[in-house]
């Protein structure tokens, strides 16, 4: 995991934290996060490389599913069920 938040640091200031580059990064450590168990920690890595990507691809990012579906997975498991709604009807409208 250290070696991923060095990797982002480096990219942050490399390209620019909005870059849809970081925004893989971010994907890959949220993924970490959840893989370990605290989805906790992988909720807001999984919004933020959402929000970088609707930006840098004007709100129709081509791989948005891949980080909606386990976003909403969690949102679910923490009865978070309006928000996991909102993100399946999200991903449905794009399909």
């Amino acid at each position: 995991m250290a070696e991923l938040q060095d990797a982002l640091y480096i990219a942050e200031r490399a390209l620019r934290p909005d870059h849809h580059q970081v925004a893989t990064i971010v994907f890959n450590l949220a993924n970490t996060y959840r893989s370990s168990g605290d989805d906790e920690a992988a909720v807001p890595q999984y919004v933020r490389a959402l929000r970088i990507e609707d930006k840098a691809f004007a709100g129709a990012p081509p791989y948005a599913d891949r980080i909606i579906v386990p976003l909403a997975e969690i949102y679910q498991a923490q009865r978070r069920h309006a928000d996991a709604a909102q993100l399946r009807q999200r991903l449905s409208s794009e399909q």
